[in-house]
């Protein structure tokens, strides 16, 4: 048996409406409320620490170990080690300086730096 997409029913929105009680609206946003079950006990997570830059590098090797062949993962190596002696210690510490004052982990750093 053979469906038409076009025989099917329109899925529905799981998405609250604008005047539900979990999101605020104003003309130009609708913004959700973080108060709720999901993000309740978020004050009260303590914050994870920045990895130390060289163990952040071994995993970012031993990840693409299977994805390089061998050429290609000794010329990552080469990168990696260079980046670990010239810019990296750098970048950490500006990175460790940024995250200092954040209550959670930072997922637009790399725009910032």
């Amino acid at each position: 048996m053979c469906y038409s997409i076009r025989s099917r029913a329109p899925r529905q929105s799981t998405l609250p409406p604008a005047s539900s009680p979990t999101s605020t609206s104003t003309p130009s946003t609708m913004t959700l409320n973080l108060q709720g079950k999901t993000f309740a006990g978020q004050s009260s997570i303590p914050k994870l620490p920045i990895p130390p830059l060289e163990e952040t590098c071994g995993r970012y090797l031993r990840a693409l170990e299977g994805l390089q062949d061998t050429a290609e993962h000794e010329r990552t190596k080469a990168a990696v080690e260079e980046f670990l002696k010239g810019e990296g210690p750098r970048l950490q510490e500006k990175l460790k300086a940024y995250a200092a004052d954040k209550a959670r982990c930072v997922n637009r750093t790399a725009r910032r730096i």
